[in-house]
């Protein structure tokens, strides 16, 4: 998908200083596809927001589904924290 945006991709061995020092990280998962990253190891990952890229892989993820599945997690942990 993300190749289909235009975004480079690769595949390599990282470090915890780069995911310290990244913009922004996410991980991929088959059932969730992405998950943004804005902290590890009490360290904020870029703004502490997801970023950009993982924005635009969400978006394009959400459209091929047809489900909104940023609103999908936001409404499961706002009915999840009321429990």
């Amino acid at each position: 998908m993300a190749e289909q945006l235009g975004l480079s991709v690769s595949q390599e061995t990282l470090q915890p200083y780069d995911l310290y020092t990244a913009d922004e990280a996410f991980f991929t998962t088959t059932p969730a596809f992405i998950l943004p990253i804005t902290r590890a190891d009490n360290r904020t990952i870029g703004d502490g927001k997801p970023g950009t890229i993982s924005r635009q892989l969400l978006a394009a993820f959400s459209e091929s589904v047809g489900v909104d599945v940023v609103e999908q997690a936001l409404k499961h942990q706002h009915s999840a924290s009321s429990v």
